[in-house]
């Protein structure tokens, strides 16, 4: 990252003497940043909770496993990255994710094969996999219908394996004044609850 164009910035927010929260953000001045990677040294802030590395440029890396590590992650945004390959499953170890955003910066670089690890989030509320690959996740119904707290879900051109039609019923409790948002082939739709 070119320090004239990028910083990250680390804060400590201390609540007692016994629990401090960090977050992490890296800002962007809408210049070409060139090629980033992930630290290593991230996983060591153990109570990290808000990691934003949109924007940047991993040269279509991996998505970093060691991410899953951070566990007390409340808010992870991913999207734009030109990471490649793979979502790790692993990301499911993030339990208390409220907000997950893996918006791909091309159609198709990121897929998953298999949604089974978010129902392992259950406080999720905001999900963003637009442009991420989906189409061999044959429940993805099913394991975003059981998220209990989701209120927002944006899966623009991910190449779901088919849209039920006509579309079931949604868990309603969960989606009250939320945002469906998804496309496929020609279906378009944004559904308010």
């Amino acid at each position: 990252m070119s320090p004239s164009s990028t910083s990250a910035t680390t804060t400590h927010t201390y609540t007692n003497a016994h629990t401090y929260s960090e977050v992490c953000d890296v800002f962007y001045d809408g210049e070409t940043i060139g090629v980033s990677k992930v630290n290593p040294s991230l996983q060591e802030l153990k109570h990290l909770k808000y990691l934003d590395l949109s924007m940047n440029n991993f040269s279509h890396a991996p998505v970093p496993t060691m991410i899953a590590s951070l566990v007390h992650l409340e808010y992870l945004n991913l999207s734009n990255t030109m990471f490649d390959g793979l979502i790790p499953p692993q990301l499911g170890n993030l339990s208390n994710l409220h907000y997950l955003d893996l918006h791909g910066w091309y159609r198709y670089y990121l897929h998953v094969d298999n949604l089974d690890w978010l129902s392992r989030i259950p406080s999720l509320k905001y999900l963003d996999m637009s442009f991420v690959n989906l189409s061999k996740t044959i429940n993805w119904f099913h394991v975003i219908n059981s998220l209990p707290t989701l209120e927002e879900l944006y899966l623009s051109d991910a190449n779901l394996p088919f849209v039920p039609s006509p579309l079931p019923p949604f868990n309603r409790d969960s989606y009250v004044g939320s945002v469906l948002e998804f496309q496929h082939h020609v279906c378009h739709a944004k559904m308010v609850f």
